[in-house]
């Protein structure tokens, strides 16, 4: 039972079963609202793994793509992602927290695509060390992004890596870094990375949800990001409830923290018993 509630099944294995394995796992969240929806969605995802197994070489398959579907084998390929937190280089009180709160943010910015499944970091298997191979094995992903975190005055420093998972070898590596007024462009530069890296196919749709990713107030982003961090703890889920409205008080119009705020009343209703409509605050938001 507590596998079928918090396990990930392991990763399918052989030479050509990777497309079959991005194409199930959708069906195997554990979060009902990201699972794959239907039988026919599910079905054109197998059907595309089949063209995507199938040698060039070889004989046609035997499952025939839909007729005027003008899609791809490798544009429906979903890649399986993680960003470990960020090491901190200088322990900064005014900093650190974003060694949780960037790669979370990168994270909710690349689940926004249809293209990526973005897996919750956990313990790292292997005591502790960063291997990747181990942590794309244990946590059905194809790519990890790791990298370190340092204050240098007024400005914020990430270096950055994004990893292979299946063997290990590194795919990109960069430098970014930004004031501590305008802390959006470490995400907005992170992310803009990774999709360049990964190769991910953007529709002007896709390019519209990462826009709405971006804040109209610096203070705003600030304020988001610090409630992430909160939200790692139930000790604290009273002040990111707060530092989300505040940041919704500065930028009504700020998506990622109406969503922040839809969560944290729906822990809040659900886990610390405050009854009086906290559900249908939390829908509402």
């Amino acid at each position: 039972k507590r596998a079928v509630a918090y396990l990930e099944p392991k990763p399918l294995e052989g030479e050509r079963a990777a497309a079959f394995d991005r194409a199930l796992r959708p069906a195997l969240l554990k979060d009902p609202a990201q699972r794959e929806a239907s039988a026919s969605g599910l079905a054109k995802r197998i059907r595309d793994a089949v063209f995507a197994a199938t040698p060039s070489t070889g004989s046609a398959p035997a499952v025939a793509s839909p007729a005027g579907s003008g899609a791809s084998p490798a544009a429906a390929a979903m890649t399986r992602f993680v960003a470990l937190p960020l090491r901190v280089l200088r322990a900064d009180a005014d900093t650190d927290f974003l060694a949780f709160s960037i790669p979370d943010a990168v994270s909710a910015s690349l689940a926004s695509l249809p293209g990526v499944i973005v897996r919750a970091p956990r313990a790292l298997p292997g005591g502790g060390e960063m291997d990747a191979r181990a942590i794309g094995r244990d946590w059905a992903v194809d790519a990890i992004l790791a990298g370190t975190l340092m204050r240098a005055g007024s400005m914020v420093r990430v270096s950055a890596q994004l990893i292979d998972a299946a063997d290990g070898t590194l795919r990109w590596s960069d430098t970014a870094q930004a004031p501590l007024d305008d802390l959006f462009r470490l995400q907005d530069d992170l992310t803009s990375h990774i999709v360049a890296s990964l190769k991910l196919p953007l529709t002007g749709s896709d390019r519209r949800a990462l826009a709405r990713q971006a804040p109209a107030h610096p203070d705003a982003y600030a304020l988001y990001l610090r409630a992430n961090q909160m939200m790692t703890e139930a000790s604290h889920w009273q002040d990111a409830r707060e530092l989300y409205e505040q940041a919704l008080a500065i930028d009504p119009g700020y998506d990622p923290a109406w969503a922040g705020l839809g969560r944290v009343r729906r822990v809040l209703a659900k886990w610390a018993w405050q009854g009086g409509g906290g559900l249908a605050r939390a829908q509402s938001a």
